[in-house]
C-alpha cells in the first residue's frame, strides 16, 4: 500500500510542517555524519586489531571447538590437552587464517572487487600448492 498525501497531512498538524520535515530529512548533516562515522569506526577497529598482539579467538570457544573435532574423529579415545599445546595450536590456526585472508584480499583486489568469494579461496589455495596445510 503506497502512502498518499492525505496520510502525510494527517501525521503533521499543518502542511507546512510536513514539507519542512521532508526537506530536513534529506538535507540533514547527521545522516552524512553517521555514514562517515561507520567508516571511521571500521578503520579504527582495523588499526586497533593490527596493533594488538593478543589472540583474536577466545580461548574457551577454541578449546571447545578442538574437543568437538577430536570427538568426531575418534570418540573412543579421551584426549587430554596441555594448555600450552592448545595455546600453540590456536596461535598457528590464527596465523594461518590471517595470512589466508590477506591473500584472499589481494586476489579480490586483483579482480577489482572488494568482497572476497569462494573462487578467490580456491585460487589462493591452488597458488600455494602442496605447501598449504589444507592441500596435504
Amino acid at each position: 500500500m503506497t502512502r498518499t498525501n492525505e496520510k502525510v497531512w494527517r501525521k503533521c498538524s499543518t502542511p507546512h510542517q510536513s514539507f519542512t520535515m521532508k526537506k530536513r530529512r534529506h538535507s540533514d548533516p547527521m545522516i552524512i555524519r553517521k555514514r562517515s562515522n561507520r567508516k571511521n569506526r571500521a578503520l579504527q577497529e582495523i588499526k586497533f586489531y593490527q596493533k594488538t598482539v593478543g589472540l583474536l579467538i577466545p580461548r574457551l570457544s577454541f578449546m571447545r571447538l578442538v574437543k568437538q573435532i577430536l570427538d568426531e574423529l575418534r570418540p573412543e579415545i579421551g584426549y587430554r590437552w596441555n594448555t600450552m599445546a592448545l595455546f600453540a595450536l590456536q596461535e598457528m590456526t590464527e596465523n594461518y587464517m590471517v595470512t589466508l585472508f590477506e591473500d584472499l584480499n589481494v586476489a579480490a583486489l586483483h579482480t577489482k572487487r572488494i568482497t572476497i568469494k569462494v573462487e578467490d579461496m580456491e585460487l589462493v589455495r591452488r597458488i600455494r600448492g602442496l605447501s598449504d596445510i589444507c592441500n596435504r
